[in-house]
């Protein structure tokens, strides 16, 4: 399975799949809710390294957002480029997912014409420039492929 331009991990990785995972739903999803895939034993071969470490591995799993549209003609797409090697529910960080919660409160105050770290964009905290270009990259892909699958 090719792993895609996240493979090796590290913070762009678990902000792009905690925005990806919460933009397909997958946080409403009972088969992600830990105590109910456990039970189910998903998580046997989800590479569930949060609660199971010392039986991951890379070789045997891969999460790829898969997203659906809904109309006459349902259609679905899939963005393997974004694939992780861990269950997501796994992989995503508190950190990684207060950045995606603040990601969208900043989208409603950037609609009415603010900013939550003000006008200056140099004044700004690097960490924070960094967030918003992980997500507008992902989010370009998603539109992408978005646009791919209604052709």
């Amino acid at each position: 399975m090719q792993r895609g331009v996240w493979a090796h991990g590290g913070p762009a990785k678990k902000l792009a799949t905690a925005y990806l995972f919460t933009q397909w739903g997958g946080w409403q999803k009972s088969e992600y809710q830990c105590g109910q895939c456990q039970a189910a034993k998903h998580h046997e071969r989800r590479n569930c390294s949060k609660f199971f470490p010392e039986k991951a591995s890379a070789k045997k799993y891969g999460w790829v957002p898969r997203f659906s549209i809904a109309g006459e003609k349902p259609k679905s797409f899939s963005m393997p480029d974004y694939v992780s090697p861990d269950c997501p529910v796994a992989c995503v960080t508190g950190a990684s997912m207060a950045l995606v919660e603040m990601i969208g409160t900043s989208s409603v105050v950037n609609e009415n014409k603010g900013s939550l770290y003000g006008p200056n964009a140099s004044k700004w905290p690097a960490a924070w420039v960094d967030a918003l270009s992980v997500v507008a990259v992902v989010r370009r892909a998603h539109e992408k492929a978005f646009e791919k699958a209604n052709k």
